[in-house]
């Protein structure tokens, strides 16, 4: 398994830290599941409604975003590292309103 995707699979992450914080396996699923935890303590015991699409598009958003000021809106860039075409780029940034 490659370092890329060792960060975010179960296991022993191999990537060299960003940070002075060691790497945990699967930081960004611990990350998802905090918030949802707050999620939930937010509802008070209502019943949450299209859970998925709420969690999917919020990360997507995100990515979108870091992604595009990562690499100063280089859409080629961005869309190449996220493995999706410049046109499903554009759309995605069309619909959250990114520059």
């Amino acid at each position: 398994m490659n370092a890329r995707r060792e960060y975010f699979s179960e296991g022993t992450a191999s990537a060299e830290p960003q940070s002075d914080e060691a790497v945990t396996p699967n930081r960004l699923g611990q990350c998802v599941a905090d918030e949802l935890d707050r999620y939930f303590a937010m509802l008070d015991g209502q019943e949450p409604a299209d859970l998925h699409q709420l969690v999917m598009a919020q990360a997507e958003e995100a990515l979108m975003r870091y992604m595009m000021k990562r690499y100063r809106d280089n859409q080629s860039r961005v869309a190449e590292y996220l493995g999706i075409n410049r046109g499903t780029l554009r759309k995605r940034l069309k619909e959250y309103e990114i520059t």
